[in-house]
């Protein structure tokens, strides 16, 4: 599960197949900046044909921004936006908040059962303008992304039902592939069920004096992909505890690699 210093009173974590995934540690530099909003990046490996979750978890111990009475999750998969979760100051009540997406309890809002793992299908004769497209959506593929802002909300109203966007296709033209060198293995589809006839209203929130708490990055791809990017599995992720305060590594036989560099 990952959890951010400045920011402990928010986790987020992803479950595959109902089962919380081991997460890794980026070792690449270019992956480690220091970002305005405290941000956290992790590994996790794509299982094809899996179906995912993500899975959220709010402490009573959250403070709100003087101004702000509403917590917002804005998840986006694979650079896209597909759900956004609104928890009131009022809601928490003492008590921690918990919760999952998609879910059986919100399906019928989202008309989305499940997100799958896909791997991608490269082709070989692609016209021009199919690779100039792909190579932009092979910069967003194998991502989740979940950006946590508070706000002060102004109105709530219920409008038109919920849209969300169809399934994706996991066919990419095989030279956008070979522009990337993020080692992009999988995609996500939707797995979307029919919706009853009755309309299910989705609710419009106006929201105001916005304020940046955390932003949670998680990178999907093949073991062997994940692993040709120096990050090394052996089944089981990183101490978090050891991984917060040096840089550990796992290598193939057990042990553990620190780097000690930079202390004294």
């Amino acid at each position: 599960m990952a959890i951010i210093k400045k920011v402990p009173e928010i986790s987020v974590s992803i479950a595959i197949e109902g089962k919380e995934a081991d997460e890794y540690d980026p070792c690449h530099e270019k992956d480690q900046a220091q970002d305005e909003v405290p941000t956290v990046r992790r590994y996790i490996q794509a299982q094809s044909g899996s179906k995912y979750s993500i899975s959220y978890r709010i402490s009573p111990n959250f403070q709100f921004k003087n101004g702000t009475d509403m917590l917002g999750l804005h998840i986006y998969v694979d650079g896209s936006h597909f759900h956004s979760k609104y928890i009131r100051e009022s809601d928490l009540g003492g008590s921690e908040c918990c919760g999952q997406v998609p879910s059986r309890h919100t399906k019928r809002q989202e008309q989305v059962e499940a997100l799958v793992f896909s791997p991608v299908q490269p082709i070989e004769d692609a016209s021009r303008k199919t690779v100039d497209e792909d190579v932009r959506r092979v910069k967003r593929m194998g991502s989740i992304q979940i950006v946590v802002n508070t706000w002060k909300a102004e109105l709530i109203e219920d409008l038109k039902p919920s849209n969300f966007p169809p399934s994706r296709s996991p066919y990419v033209a095989q030279k956008a592939l070979s522009k990337s060198s993020r080692g992009v293995t999988h995609t996500t589809l939707y797995k979307t069920f029919r919706a009853r006839k009755t309309a299910v209203f989705s609710r419009y929130i106006r929201l105001t004096n916005k304020h940046k708490v955390s932003v949670f990055k998680f990178r999907y791809a093949s073991r062997e992909s994940i692993e040709r990017q120096c990050i090394k599995l052996n089944g089981q992720a990183p101490d978090r505890a050891t991984s917060d305060a040096y840089k550990v590594t796992k290598r193939l036989d057990g042990k553990e690699e620190i780097d000690l560099t930079g202390l004294e």
